[in-house]
This record gives C-alpha cells, sequence and structure tokens, in this order.
C-alpha cells in the first residue's frame, strides 16, 4: 500500500497538470478514493496551484497599456499635421494667387455685414462696406428703390468656403432671400473683396422654394420676377451659372 502510495503521490503533480495517460489517471483516481491521506495531499496541491494561478501578473495589461500609447500618439499626430496643413494649404493659395485663402474668411465676414446692413434698410453704413464707384452706387440705389416698393431682404449669408482667390480679388457668393407679395427668391449675387471694398458683379442664378421643401431654380431671367429683372439689368451680365442639386 505503501509503495501504491509513493507512487501516486509522485504522480500527482503530472496528474493535476493532465500530462499522465488515460489509463494513469484512471489508476491514480481510483487510489484517490480509497486512500484518504493521498486524497489530503491532492486536496493541498491543487489548493497551491489556484493559489498561484489567481496570483500571476497579467501580462496583457502592459501590452494593451503600450498599445493605447502608440494609438494616441498617433492621433496626436495626426491632428497636429491637419491643423498645420490647413495654413499651409491657404498661403499655398494665396502664393499661387487662386483658390481658398485666410482672405476668404475676412471677406466673408466683410461682405456679411454689408448685406445685413442691406437687410435692415441702412443705406448709409452698407455703403461704407462698398467700393465707390458707379456700379456699386447703381446697384444700392436700385436696392433701395426695391424696397421702398414692397421687396424686403429676411435673410442674408455669405458663405466663406465659396470665397477665393482669383486675379486679385477674392470673389464669392452673398445669398439674399427676397421677398415680395408673398414670393420669395433666394438670390445669389457674384461680388468681389479686395482691401475693405466690396463690387458687386452680377446676379448668378436665382432659387424659388418649391412644395417639399426643395428649391427651384429659375434658369430663364424670363421666369424672374420683373423687379429681379430690373435689379439684374443694373449689374453686368452674368457670365458664371453654378448648378445646385435641385431636389
Amino acid at each position: 500500500m505503501r509503495e501504491a502510495c509513493s507512487l501516486v503521490r509522485d504522480l500527482l503533480p503530472l496528474y493535476i497538470d493532465g500530462l499522465v495517460g488515460e489509463d494513469s489517471s484512471k489508476i491514480i483516481e481510483k487510489h484517490l478514493q480509497t486512500c484518504r491521506d493521498c486524497r489530503r495531499q491532492y486536496e493541498a496541491m491543487g489548493a497551491e496551484v489556484k493559489i498561484e494561478t489567481a496570483t500571476l501578473p497579467d501580462l496583457k495589461r502592459p501590452f494593451l497599456r503600450i498599445k493605447r500609447f502608440y494609438i494616441t500618439r498617433t492621433l496626436l499626430v495626426v491632428f497636429v499635421l491637419a491643423v498645420l496643413a490647413i495654413p499651409v494649404y491657404f498661403g499655398f493659395n494665396a502664393l499661387r494667387g487662386q483658390g481658398v485663402t485666410f482672405t476668404s474668411f475676412t471677406a466673408s465676414g466683410y461682405v456679411s455685414r454689408a448685406f445685413d446692413a442691406l437687410q435692415e434698410g441702412d443705406y448709409s453704413l452698407a455703403a461704407t462696406y462698398f467700393a465707390d464707384s458707379d456700379d456699386s452706387r447703381a446697384f444700392l440705389q436700385s436696392l433701395e428703390a426695391l424696397q421702398e416698393e414692397g421687396v424686403t431682404i429676411t435673410t442674408t449669408l455669405a458663405p466663406w468656403r465659396t470665397f477665393s482667390l482669383s486675379g486679385g480679388y477674392t470673389a464669392g457668393q452673398a445669398i439674399a432671400r427676397m421677398e415680395h407679395e408673398g414670393e420669395s427668391y433666394d438670390v445669389y449675387f457674384l461680388v468681389s473683396y479686395r482691401r475693405g471694398q466690396i463690387i458687386p458683379r452680377n446676379i448668378m442664378l436665382i432659387r424659388r422654394p418649391l412644395p417639399g421643401h426643395r428649391m427651384g431654380i429659375l434658369y430663364r431671367r424670363s421666369e424672374w420676377p420683373e423687379w429681379l429683372q430690373e435689379l439684374d439689368q443694373v449689374l453686368s451680365p452674368p457670365s458664371i451659372y453654378l448648378l445646385y442639386d435641385t431636389n
């Protein structure tokens, strides 16, 4: 019996680790059922294995920290490069004299303030934004006359992304929603900005609200209301047409 116990106890570490054959496992299990001392030895060894397993360090944690570090650093580098790329892109456009530049933001804000003054009917203030030229004076006088006839400007917008440098001027769009006798139109004016002065160029296109929250483009000037045709005659004939999605 002692020889059997000695043999089983020698094999217990291998048995616990699952390294003994099927026949040997059956012999050990049968012996453990009948031998109290060997069973206690087996239970003690099993408890030690559980304790050692529980106290093993989590080897994945350091790798996760390293992974998070590199991901964070990569995202930071991408963000910094993106931030630096914007002024580089604007500066490059300024050097080649074409495209969106820092002046696009200046022109957008300047044109927005000018058309806000037109919306409020303050033509004295609006005149300070426009160039001192016959075209600008004719444009402002025509708008003032239209407002006296009941035409109102309800909203204005000058998106900076539409302003780009070309030929020494920063040209872009000034959008005004104009209403008359219950009809509303989105009028797209092409304007140029240079050194704190706005020059009105032409009416690029007119959009009209349609049922279902859609906007339709009036391509033909014959479709425009008379008061818009009169305003268009004051400006130069348009040479550029932008196509917009009518859906």
